[in-house]
């Protein structure tokens, strides 16, 4: 894997983003300044997005 890039099911990377973003409500802003990769971050918003009608 290239350096930025994660695997999507590594659960010890998705698992605690999708946590506060669902759970702990914390906007991308606010994930960014905690380390959270740009990139990363965009992908599981879009993800949750996608995935939201299952819900």
């Amino acid at each position: 894997m290239k350096k930025g890039q994660y695997d999507p099911f590594d659960f010890n990377i998705v698992s605690p983003l999708i946590d506060k973003i669902l759970e702990k409500r914390r906007g991308k802003k606010e994930l960014l300044k905690t380390g959270y990769l740009e990139e990363t971050v965009e992908d599981i918003y879009r993800r949750i997005r996608n995935a939201e009608y299952k819900r």
